[in-house]
């Protein structure tokens, strides 16, 4: 008999059908339209041996009646469910759009997933290339909430383009094994390397870039085009180091010079390429007039409230000096989204991707349910 064809995200095939189908297997001995009678029949000889026991131990009569009552009602709401799952199954199978055969549960046939393959490289909390069958808002939700490994915080990730290479990954193998082994499931992250990813990603492959929310909700960023020229050239800015380092800095070089100085012009405290923002802070003027007191601890949360005043002393006095380290922790989970100054950069030597932060009256009115949840 031809297999019958269900939805897997059927809640009835998930909670009986993919568990109890499984385990009833008979070792190929019944068609597969036999297996939901067989439960059936089993189901009640158990039911009918269970209550000659209770009957058998001498419990009061009412008694035995009230809990054969209750298993009567639990076992009709099973048949119940198990007969809906068949006709639904049956007559509107064609409707549902990820379909995989019970035939392919039991193992009578090949039920594969048709779940499109994604590249993300993770940036924060960590760095990582990761293959995933999750769309990117499913990635980012899982990897944020849905995870027990990641339990709190914020995550920024990019997606690859599906196609890129390099032989410093091994891609394609990954990309193989990258199905869950259950009908109707996605695999959510398999990693593929997790140690000097963002050096070896080709800026060309890069697509979006995705903000994530310590709550789940995602926000995608297209790549743009660099601000033409920066305001006040020469005023001290905040950038975070995001990956590969995490360094908080202060300069008086604007983004795309840090982005070369710390790619090409640095040894101690640089990288082949990094992925940082600029925090949007007059600092100077926070500095001029917040002087450091018991119930001032500054404007930035986890970072020693001389630090910054220190940092700013010293680019004012020395010209040649061109950043100053402010904290050698990371402060993007302490700070909000809204604290981010034009967006967002890839650097590497004279090569630079920007990936632009709407304002706050963009995503109010663009993002509004992302930006609720800021």
């Amino acid at each position: 008999m031809a297999p019958i064809e269900c939805d897997t995200d059927h809640p009835v095939y998930n909670d009986l059908l993919l568990h109890s189908l499984r385990g009833a297997k008979m070792e190929q001995k019944f068609s597969i339209n036999q297996v939901p009678m067989i439960a059936i029949v089993m189901a009640l000889l158990v039911e009918a041996l269970s209550t000659a026991a209770l009957m058998w131990r001498s419990g009061p009569p009412p008694r035995v009646l009230k809990l054969l009552y209750l298993r009567v009602q639990v076992f009709s709401i099973i048949l119940c469910e198990w007969l809906l799952l068949i006709l639904e199954c049956r007559n509107h199978y064609s409707a549902f759009p990820g379909r995989a055969t019970i035939a392919g549960v039991l193992g009578e046939g090949t039920a594969m997933s048709n779940y499109q393959k994604h590249l993300y490289m993770i940036l924060f909390p960590n760095e990582a290339l990761v293959a995933s069958q999750l769309t990117p808002d499913e990635f980012g939700k899982h990897y944020s909430i849905g995870s027990s490994r990641h339990f709190s915080g914020k995550v920024i990730f990019a997606e690859v383009d599906i196609n890129f290479r390099h032989e410093y990954f091994r891609i394609d193998d990954y990309l193989k094994i990258t199905e869950s082994g259950i009908p109707g499931r996605p695999k959510r992250t398999k990693f593929v390397k997790s140690y000097r990813v963002l050096e070896h990603i080709d800026f060309q492959a890069l697509q979006k870039l995705y903000l994530v929310t310590t709550d789940g909700a995602v926000l995608g960023l297209e790549r743009s085009e660099q601000p033409a020229d920066y305001s006040h050239p020469s005023r001290a800015r905040l950038y975070q180091e995001i990956c590969p380092l995490r360094l908080l800095v202060a300069s008086n070089l604007d983004p795309r010079q840090f982005g070369h100085y710390i790619t090409e012009e640095t040894w101690s405290k640089g990288a082949p390429k990094i992925f940082f923002t600029t925090y949007d802070l007059d600092i100077e003027a926070i500095v001029a007039s917040n002087d450091v007191r018991a119930f001032n601890m500054g404007p930035l949360p986890n970072v020693n409230p001389t630090n910054l005043p220190t940092a700013l002393k010293e680019l004012h006095e020395d010209p040649s000096k061109k950043t100053k380290t402010v904290s050698l922790n990371p402060n993007l989970d302490f700070m909000s989204y809204k604290a981010i100054k034009h967006g967002f950069w890839f650097s590497g030597g004279a090569c630079a991707v920007y990936y632009r932060m709407p304002s706050l009256e963009e995503l109010q009115r663009e993002h509004n349910a992302w930006w609720r949840r800021l």
